[in-house]
């Protein structure tokens, strides 16, 4: 049953054009806004986080200095943190793996709660099971 979630949300397939292999459509639909409802996905996730520790830093762009490398030819060049900014790139190359999955990136799902289970499927799978 996972399996076909996966699938539909990774190709950003209609439920009903799901492969016959994992089980009626209307079951594979109910289990996942069933199961987004109840929070199972949102759960796992947090679960797997926590195992990972707690974040040092956060990485965010508000009100923070910018940690990006100068252009090899300036002038007079900024200075930054390579760890930092390791840390940096690593957060957005999550956000490029995410926008692989087509259902995620054109936004098909309407409540917020079934777009953040899937976004939560996504990054499972990304960095849990395909590091």
């Amino acid at each position: 049953m996972v399996s076909g979630i996966v699938h539909v949300i990774r190709n950003g397939l209609r439920w009903r054009d799901a492969p016959e292999v994992y089980g009626p459509h209307k079951t594979l639909y109910n289990r996942f806004i069933r199961w987004s409802r109840m929070g199972v996905f949102n759960r796992i996730f947090a679960a797997l986080a926590a195992a990972d520790g707690p974040p040092d830093r956060l990485m965010i762009d508000r009100g923070i200095n910018p940690c990006i490398p100068p252009r090899a030819k300036r002038k007079s060049p900024a200075t930054y943190c390579k760890a930092l900014y390791k840390k940096r790139h690593r957060v957005e190359n999550m956000f490029a793996k995410l926008k692989d999955w087509r259902r995620i990136s054109t936004r098909y799902d309407r409540c917020a709660h079934t777009f953040f289970s899937a976004i939560c499927i996504a990054a499972i799978v990304i960095f849990w099971i395909n590091q």
